[in-house]
């Protein structure tokens, strides 16, 4: 058998060893809009065609929600019972109900770790790793018939020595990744490129790839000189990427460690369109590389791209990457000279490097835009005269009994559902399935009665124009109930019976009982409304980049000239979102600077002061989401001047779920997505008097307060389509990430019981100690969960949690100082670096900064062996 054909043969056998089959379901879609049009009893079938959204079960669905959306139901559910004699019901239309289907796909599941080992070689036990080869010298050439076939390795770089600046390999044209290699500068040996992504919770390798910012926008970029690394950090994923330099032309064997899941692919060249997955490991203990490649026959003589993908979601971790030759059973850690970048070293963001840049090639394929179903892409019929459609039904005024001027306590609008869910029909927003229970969705309505108005409507469209109007494609209806009296949105196209042209009609009638159906004067729509929508950021380079890619594709799919995106830029230094923003083009665009510590509240407001017009629609928005192409004709329908502001409900999607196969619950909580015209706005005074309110959060609640006391109406719906991406926030805010401050946790410094606490040097070729600050108070290092902060007389030392005295672990931080609150003692470090308890009076103030406890004098509190 040729080289290459067992080569091939070899690869298949591990993939298929290595990998678990993803399943995938089918979405199940409902009846068509033909049957819809059937029930109501009218004329001219159409396409309209209800989907469901494949919403899986939700792992972390919070109580506080459920127990909030069962409170929201129960006041929607209140009025759903029709009275009885009601003059408007009729004998129902026979035919199907309606029924919205959400399927479920199954998720795929991590690659199980596949070690393979050369025949012949035996058995090799793991040993702690050796210090490393002080030479790093030729020793032989693969041999040809070597068992397992050796990867054969291109000799196209001429290096002499380690410290070598490197040139282009001559690049092979075939591209396993669908992109045809580009010519690579080359850098200086000694280190590699780190990317890295923050704040996120993806379960898997497979979730990670699925994130919109994966792999062409990290959030963070460094080096590695050294490939051992250990992070004080939850929820983060690392890359690894840049070039292999062989120490030896011996036959060579490459190990993974890590917790959590990881995996090292290698190209044949350096080329990265031929990299390809030789090991993969999941929760392997440090220094033991259980899963690792098979033999490779590499050539001192060349390098050899190379990568690794490492996800970590909480607890302790660690990632290792090491080598080992036949000779030697020890493994012995990648570092220096074996190692080259891909790229600058000196970059601080790579979020504007091109799509062509050679670290992003390998994972190309999982680079894809979101696919929009039809029935999100906002309809382009043109509208009706407003002429011909205020003579169809009687005028009306429109007063919602519950919207009145008051006065109102903190938080009541929220607490008392001051924003009513209206009913829908047909249904419009899929249900979400959580472990814990559903989340519903839009609350259904009656069909008999929306025949009623839309027959009426269409009847007084006929009689105004002495032409018979049939319906063509019914889009959406809703109700609000408020005693016997009804407010229906209507949303459908119409055509004349003579003419084919069609015409769009959307409108609120109200249901009264003494003029039976009319329109009302004070709820007009304005589908060509202007919508600004205001987004403050900081240092969220990759997500920015995310919405203007997600606003530009709703753009293409449904051009919308009267939409202005409007980010307020609290001084980001990892994007120029002024240069990024003029490039994005966006019709309508403003850049807005602003100083100090970033405040949700006060970015909004600077953006509301920009606009000019007070007949514009506000849109107070958030930056982690994928909005679907319909939202903004959904704000002008609900967002009516002078009368009602609107809160468009997300749903929040679950760690490692995305949109095309969501998991999660709609946001009833938050009411930070709102709209309002400017002029309403101004008039409740917006977020005015919150700018001391920093970070994000309760100003949603106090200006739903606001537009309560002044007696405006507040409309909510749920919006299919439209998500949160699930994000922790660490690095929200101004507040420094741990990868990004290099906080590091040395190897061989774990706490143990019995040791005790003492201060060192805080600089980074020290172990560094982390501290984790729980809620109840206790002090622990942070690599060890059951270890806690225990005294005993004046001593400090680590005990395990069983046997530490409750009330010796409860520590209070504040006034910089650590305070036992049984006691009332707080932790002093002496001058010979020993910690005890003293007075508070006497005793030393701390700085805490990502878990690292130091003090003025540059010293960190950390342990040692008693």
């Amino acid at each position: 058998m040729a080289r290459g054909s067992r080569l091939l043969l070899a690869a298949v056998f591990f993939v298929l060893g290595s990998s678990l089959t993803l399943l995938f379901s089918s979405f199940m879609s409902t009846h068509g809009q033909s049957q819809v049009n059937q029930r109501l009893g009218l004329s001219h079938p159409s396409g309209l065609e209800g989907h469901g959204n494949g919403i899986t079960e939700l792992d972390h669905q919070q109580a506080k929600v459920q127990y909030y959306e069962a409170m929201q139901h129960a006041h929607e559910s209140a009025d759903e019972t029709e009275t009885k004699g009601d003059k408007l019901s009729k004998p129902r239309v026979s035919g199907e109900k309606t029924e919205i289907v959400a399927s479920s796909k199954s998720k795929q599941a991590e690659a199980q770790p596949v070690a393979i080992k050369l025949s012949g070689i035996g058995n090799i036990q793991e040993q702690p790793p050796p210090k490393p080869r002080q030479e790093l010298v030729p020793l032989l050439q693969a041999d040809e018939t070597h068992d397992n076939e050796p990867l054969q390795r291109d000799k196209d770089d001429n290096l002499d020595n380690k410290d070598a600046t490197d040139t282009n390999d001559n690049l092979d044209n075939k591209s396993k990744h669908g992109r045809q290699p580009q010519p690579v500068p080359t850098f200086p040996r000694g280190s590699i490129n780190v990317h890295y992504w923050l704040d996120l919770a993806s379960p898997s390798l497979a979730d990670l790839k699925r994130h919109p910012h994966f792999p062409r926008r990290p959030h963070h970029v460094a080096t590695l000189a050294r490939l051992e690394r250990r992070y004080y950090a939850d929820n983060y994923a690392q890359r690894l990427v840049g070039y292999f330099h062989p120490p030896s032309n011996e036959p060579i064997q490459l190990g993974l460690s890590c917790q959590d899941c990881c995996e090292l692919m290698l190209s044949s060249t350096s080329d990265p369109n031929q990299a390809e997955v030789v090991v993969s490991a999941c929760n392997s203990q440090r220094y033991h590389y259980t899963s690792s490649s098979k033999w490779l026959s590499l050539s001192q003589d060349s390098k050899h791209y190379f990568e690794v993908l490492h996800q970590h979601r909480d607890h302790q971790e660690h990632l290792q990457v090491a080598y080992r030759y036949a000779d030697n059973t020890s493994w012995t850690i990648i570092e220096g000279g074996m190692l080259s970048p891909i790229h600058d070293t000196a970059k601080a963001s790579v979020l504007e490097d091109p799509a062509s840049s050679p670290w992003f090639v390998t994972q190309l394929q999982h680079d894809k835009p979101p696919v929009y179903n039809a029935d999100l892409i906002p309809n382009t019929t043109p509208w009706i005269s407003p002429s011909i459609l205020q003579k169809a039904l009687p005028a009306c005024n429109w007063h919602y009994s519950k919207a009145r001027k008051r006065k109102v306590a903190a938080y009541d609008a929220a607490n008392t559902f001051y924003c009513p869910f209206s009913q829908v029909f047909p249904q419009d927003a899929p249900q979400l399935i959580g472990s814990q229970g559903k989340s519903l969705g839009n609350l259904l309505g009656s069909e008999a009665k929306a025949k009623h108005v839309i027959q009426a409507l269409i009847d007084g469209l006929g009689t105004a124009t002495q032409t018979h109007f049939q319906l063509n494609t019914l889009l959406r209806t809703s109700e609000l109930r408020d005693g016997n009296h009804s407010r229906w949105l209507i949303d459908m196209t119409v055509h004349t019976s003579d003419s084919a042209q069609l015409q769009r009609v959307s409108t609120y009638v109200i249901t009264d009982p003494v003029l039976e159906y009319c329109l009302p004067t004070n709820y007009a729509i304005k589908p060509s409304a202007m919508i600004h929508v205001i987004i403050p950021v900081q240092n969220q380079g990759a997500w920015v980049l995310h919405l203007l890619d997600n606003m530009a594709q709703r753009q293409k799919l449904s051009p919308d000239d009267h939409v202005t995106l409007v980010l307020v830029d609290y001084g980001s230094t990892d994007l120029n979102v002024r240069q990024a923003l003029q490039r994005s083009g966006l019709p309508h665009t403003r850049y807005i600077p602003a100083t100090g510590r970033f405040s949700r509240a006060g970015g909004v407001q600077l953006g509301v002061n920009s606009i000019t017009s007070p007949h514009d629609i506000v849109f107070t928005c958030d930056l982690h989401l994928e909005i679907p192409p319909q939202l903004f004709e959904l704000v002008r329908m609900h967002t009516i001047a002078g009368r009602t502001g609107f809160n468009p409900v997300v749903a929040r999607l679950d760690g490692g779920a995305y949109p095309d196969q969501p998991k999660g619950f709609w946001e009833l909580l938050g009411y930070g997505l709102f709209s309002m015209y400017k002029a309403d706005f101004d008039a409740i005074q917006g977020f005015k008097g919150m700018e001391h309110l920093k970070n994000w959060g309760a100003e949603d609640w106090l200006m739903l307060d606001r537009v309560m006391s002044h007696g405006y109406e507040c409309d909510r719906a749920r919006v299919k389509g439209f998500f949160h991406y699930h994000h922790s926030k660490t690095a929200l805010w101004g507040n420094q990430h741990p990868i990004v401050s290099n906080v590091q946790l040395v190897f061989d410094n774990d706490p143990h019981s019995g040791y005790t606490l003492t201060t060192q040097g805080c600089t980074t070729s020290v172990p560094t100690a982390v501290w984790f600050h729980g809620m109840a108070g206790a002090l622990r290092p942070s690599t060890f969960r059951d270890l806690l902060v225990s005294s005993q007389d004046s001593r400090l030392v680590l005990a395990h949690q069983p046997e530490a005295p409750k009330d010796h672990q409860n520590f209070q931080y504040a006034g910089k100082q650590l305070k036992l609150k049984t006691g009332g003692r707080c932790i002093h470090a002496n001058e010979d670096g020993t910690v005890e308890l003293q007075t508070c009076e006497q005793a030393s103030k701390w700085q805490l900064d990502n878990g690292v406890l130091s003090l003025t004098s540059g010293k960190c509190l950390s342990w040692r062996k008693p």
